[in-house]
């Protein structure tokens, strides 16, 4: 291998490493597409649409439940948009 191989081997392995190491030592700030704050509610199956009327009357939207077989319940958990 001549010289100028050797060369442009190392140009690009210096740029690779530049490029590969660049993130590491100045990563980029990221922003969150959407901030939310969540409420989690655990209520017995009788009062679901009470605990639902109430929180989506302050904002809040349902995003997920989860049921519960001891006890008896179900977890609401709700998410408001912080704006």
């Amino acid at each position: 291998m001549n010289r100028f191989s050797r060369i442009w081997l190392l140009v690009i392995g210096v740029s690779l490493t530049v490029i590969a190491l660049r993130s590491t030592v100045k990563p980029q700030p990221v922003v969150a597409a959407a901030h939310y704050k969540y409420l989690a509610v655990t209520t017995t199956t009788l009062a679901i649409q009470t605990e639902l009327d109430r929180h989506v009357a302050e904002a809040w939207e349902l995003a997920a439940r989860c049921i519960q077989k001891q006890p008896p319940g179900v977890t609401l958990i709700f998410r408001k948009s912080e704006k």
